[in-house]
């Protein structure tokens, strides 16, 4: 999911405080997989995507905000190629393929 970081909130708070509000997960953050700008000329829209590697650590996952998240799953990388996945979600998918590694802690 994402969502915005407030004001003087470091990036990795706001990672798991909307991770937790929108999906009821906690987490703990590992290596930053990319930060990736998304540009879309037609809606003259650009927002910046910080992606990292997390590691699901207690919760039990919901969806908070049906709107805008209609399924929480676990999916193999072979089930993953087959999901309606966003713009981001694929660079996401190609750039984890290409840097595999662990969930390293900070």
């Amino acid at each position: 999911p994402g969502g915005s970081v407030n004001l003087l909130e470091p990036r990795e708070n706001a990672v798991t405080r909307i991770i937790a509000e929108k999906c009821a997960l906690d987490i703990e953050i590992g290596r930053a997989l990319g930060v990736y700008d998304v540009i879309d000329e037609g809606e003259a829209d650009h927002w910046v995507s910080t992606t990292y590697v997390c590691r699901w650590v207690g919760g039990t996952p919901s969806i908070s905000i049906p709107e805008e998240c209609d399924q929480i799953g676990w999916y193999s990388a072979d089930a993953i190629g087959t999901l309606d996945l966003s713009r981001i979600s694929k660079r996401n998918m190609k750039d984890l393929k290409s840097k595999p590694g662990p969930v390293a802690a900070k």
